[in-house]
């Protein structure tokens, strides 16, 4: 009596695709992305760099609300000095912009090494008042400082 046997045939099979495998260049392609990915992600994360203080005296009778680059400051009451912590660096041009009631009183660029040299601080100019004066603004009232 002759043995069994097994006899293996090729039966296609429905609905089922060859496997692809991940080549060297798909690979790389997917790790330069991840790597420009979290790159971008600490760029996002990274703050700028900040200065420690930065004043504004504002001798005139107006409360003069300061901006430096893209960010405002506040406003700085007439006749008085702010004191400002942990202001952004703006690298070495500085612009400060004023106004004050909605009018705008001029625009000054300073260089970082000048604010450097005047201990950070900057006095709000005379050509900014002078414009504020010319306009059609009321000064500041004038604060109560009795006890």
């Amino acid at each position: 009596m002759p043995g069994a046997s097994t006899r293996l045939t090729d039966t296609p099979t429905r609905g089922r695709r060859e496997r692809r495998r991940w080549n060297e260049e798909v690979v790389a392609v997917v790790a330069s992305v991840c790597v420009a990915f979290v790159a971008g992600l600490l760029m996002i994360a990274a703050e700028p760099d900040r200065v420690d203080q930065l004043a504004i005296t504002n001798p005139s009778e107006y409360q003069i609300r300061v901006s430096v680059g893209n960010s405002t400051l506040t406003d700085v009451e007439a006749q008085t000095r702010r004191q400002y912590q942990g202001v952004f660096d703006q690298g070495q041009r500085w612009v400060f912009t004023f106004a004050s009631q909605s009018i705008e009183a001029g625009t000054i660029e300073i260089d970082r090494s000048a604010l450097a040299d005047n201990d950070w601080t900057v006095v709000i100019p005379d050509d900014v008042i002078d414009a504020l004066r010319a306009g059609p603004i009321e000064p500041a009232p004038v604060q109560d400082t009795a006890d």
